[in-house]
């Protein structure tokens, strides 16, 4: 017969195992949340460098229309009219708004090349002789909420560059316009004062 030492060990024994099966049980889901946080973190990342790839082209872009306009544009024609009201409208319409309109959309679009840092896993502070303790599905559920305490601000970050993107978008469409406008003014007032 069994001697209470005995029985007491076997007994711990026992729910060490059942312990282990609950916690098996408990974290299944651990490998899943990990692989699904990874690749939302992979798309957040990509989001990231598509929208910072799009805002570098269209810089380069406003840049050359900047310089196609400041190439085009004769101050001396203002000089030709005689109504100082009239020559406010036409300076406001040929030139405040078209650099305002540049600035805007610059601005914005400098915005989205923010380079902010993206939230990581941060392994160096982790004590790793206790996470190497936890079985494979208790880390993979810790990883897990720290991805998604990651992915909160990526999500958050990316969303605001987009945002920005948006803008700056909106403002190089409202720069053509604002410049075809001017061009055409400054081009109007040359041929009537002549």
């Amino acid at each position: 017969m069994p001697n209470s030492t005995e029985v007491a060990q076997q007994t711990v024994s026992e729910n060490r195992t059942e312990s282990n099966k609950t916690e098996s049980k408990k974290y299944q889901s651990g490998k899943l949340l990990l692989s699904t946080m990874q690749k939302e973190n992979d798309l957040e990342i990509d989001n990231k460098k598509t929208l910072e790839t799009r805002a570098s082209t269209l810089i380069a872009f406003v840049g050359v229309i900047l310089v196609l306009f400041i190439n085009n544009f004769n101050l001396s024609v203002l000089d030709k009219i005689e109504s100082r009201l009239l020559y406010a409208i036409i300076f406001i319409l040929t030139l405040v708004i078209p650099l305002a309109s540049f600035g805007t959309t610059l601005y914005n679009l400098f915005r989205v090349m923010d380079t902010r840092p993206y939230r990581r896993i941060n392994l160096i502070n982790k004590d790793l002789v206790s996470l190497s303790d936890l079985t494979e599905e208790e880390v993979a559920l810790r990883f897990s909420r720290a991805y998604q305490e990651g992915l909160k601000e990526n999500v958050t970050t990316n969303d605001q560059k987009k945002r920005n993107f948006k803008i700056g978008l909106y403002g190089l469409l409202i720069t053509i316009v604002s410049v075809a406008i001017a061009l055409a003014i400054l081009n109007t007032v040359n041929y009537i004062s002549k």
